[in-house]
């Protein structure tokens, strides 16, 4: 990433676009990306390493693409957050990447499906050797909820200066203009909305930040395309307030 800022509130990024796209919404000039931890599971990242045929991947044109599917089949989650966790501040999380489920190659590896992963090919490949656990079933959430308390200690040990933050608003039926949006693969955004609450009930004892459902609108003009986790501005800037304020050190009384 960038050489270290002491001056700034560093950051490192376990999800997706949801939190890497709040990021840009808060101050630049206060706050600096160490790392951004993309499409890997919390089941994959603690499961063990798959090998990895860099052949299989030649055919994506993005670096950072490559880089995703690389970590995930490495398991890099842990070994990432005790690289950069000692000298950032916070660290900002969410759910969105599980959204495709896991692949499960047998032997303990998982590997994470993804839009990267299918673009590939390698996604294909999986569908003949492996089994796919659904993103909301009870396997998945069990596994999850291993994995979970696995993250609780790879955090523990990284030294984070503040408690993780999870960044949870609700995906978006419609996009500003009132127009429907809908996911490209996965669950739709009824059945991931309802889906996702079960995995935050598990994640309870984690500080979580939502926006009032009437305000979540996905972005018709967004970047990346309209999707139900592409928000507004509106809904960013809302979320990046909720993590400034959480940030503000508390009155003693």
């Amino acid at each position: 990433m960038t050489s270290k800022d002491s001056t700034k509130t560093r950051v490192v990024i376990y999800g997706s676009c949801v939190s890497r796209d709040t990021f840009d919404f808060l101050d630049q000039g206060a706050f600096q990306l160490a790392r951004y931890i993309a499409r890997q599971s919390l089941i994959s990242a603690y499961a063990q390493p798959t090998p990895l045929d860099e052949s299989d991947i030649e055919s994506l044109t993005s670096e950072f693409q490559k880089r995703t599917i690389r970590d995930d089949f490495r398991s890099s989650l842990d070994e990432d957050l005790q690289t950069f966790g000692a000298d950032a501040d916070l660290l900002l999380w969410d759910l969105t990447d599980e959204r495709f489920g896991v692949w499960d190659l047998g032997g303990g590896r998982y590997v994470t499906r993804s839009v990267e992963l299918v673009t590939s090919g390698l996604d294909a490949h999986l569908q003949e050797t492996g089994t796919l656990v659904e993103f909301g079933s009870r396997r998945h959430l069990a596994l999850w909820e291993d994995a979970l308390r696995n993250f609780a200690s790879s955090v523990r040990r990284a030294g984070l200066r503040r408690p993780p933050i999870l960044l949870a608003p609700r995906w978006a039926e419609h996009d500003e203009r009132g127009a429907p949006v809908r996911s490209v693969l996965g669950p739709d955004t009824r059945t991931a909305n309802r889906t996702m609450r079960k995995y935050l009930r598990r994640a309870g004892s984690i500080q979580t930040v939502t926006v009032p459902s009437s305000m979540v609108a996905a972005g018709s003009n967004h970047r990346w395309g309209p999707a139900p986790y592409h928000y507004t501005d509106e809904v960013y800037e809302e979320i990046s307030r909720e993590i400034m304020a959480s940030l503000r050190p508390t009155r003693a009384v």
